[in-house]
């Protein structure tokens, strides 16, 4: 275990870490210091029943430990230079490398994304169709010029609205990221909506098209990347629509626990 935890160490260094990461490496931490007090004092038992506790309580740590490291190993704590492309994370504390700009290929019309990402996009689309939805793609690749633009508008329409500068900055900033710091400027996100609700609000969550994307989504690794009540986390509100590539395993086990992108990079 001095070994496992040296290397974790190890790999730690320059790597920024959430407030769960750090409680998760502090339990492996606590477990360890505990089950090595519990050995030494188990020394001092005398009859056979000190020795079973002794034994059940080891049984015990050593089960335990291995959850936690689990959880770790979950979490992939990398640095940002070494994840795969796949697992990119860019929010408003991690924005893009400057002049990024990924190959492209068009999936529905007009619409763009990274070319690594379309087949599994036409993908989960097309069987999404054969199933009987009707979904409708509103938004994918965006140009760092555009999604400044963008940006621009909204700040523009909160300010005409009544609302001052700091209001209307941070009213805008909850639903539409600053240039440099969208997912959209990756090539590895998309918006996609039912076709007989076209509105970006909570409501879309009910279209049975919502509902079909947040049951399947992970088979063709994809992730909802803004959930429900994660907004202290992401920096952005919930988004039924926003569907973000991160590659079969890691979307499975995303979803299945209902974390964030965040959480599990333990950002």
């Amino acid at each position: 275990m001095k070994e496992k935890l040296q290397k974790i160490g190890e790999n730690l260094k320059g790597v920024r870490l959430s407030k769960r990461a750090w409680l998760i490496i502090g339990a492996v931490l606590l477990l360890v210091a505990g089950t090595v007090a519990g050995y030494f004092m188990g020394k001092h038992f005398a009859d056979g029943k000190a020795e079973e506790n002794k034994e059940a309580l080891i049984s015990k740590h050593k089960k335990r430990e291995k959850e936690l490291e689990e959880q770790l190993r979950e979490m992939k704590i990398q640095k940002p230079e070494e994840r795969p492309w796949y697992l990119t994370l860019v929010n408003d504390t991690n924005p893009m490398q400057e002049g990024y700009v990924p190959e492209l290929t068009k999936v529905v019309g007009e619409y763009q994304v990274d070319s690594r990402i379309a087949e599994p996009l036409k993908q989960m689309l097309a069987d999404a169709k054969k199933d009987g939805m009707k979904l409708s793609v509103c938004s994918a690749y965006r140009s760092a010029e555009k999604q400044k633009e963008l940006y621009n508008l909204y700040m523009g329409n909160e300010v005409r609205s009544g609302k001052n500068y700091w209001q209307a900055l941070e009213e805008t900033t909850k639903s539409t990221a600053y240039p440099g710091k969208s997912e959209h400027s990756l090539g590895l996100a998309v918006d996609i909506v039912s076709a007989k609700y076209t509105a970006l609000d909570e409501k879309q969550k009910d279209t049975p098209e919502a509902k079909w994307l947040a049951k399947n989504c992970y088979k063709y690794g994809f992730i909802l990347r803004y959930p429900v009540d994660k907004t202290d986390i992401t920096g952005i509100i919930y988004e039924p629509w926003h569907y973000r590539y991160v590659g079969k395993e890691d979307a499975k086990k995303i979803m299945e626990r209902g974390i964030t992108l965040e959480e599990y990079l333990g950002e």
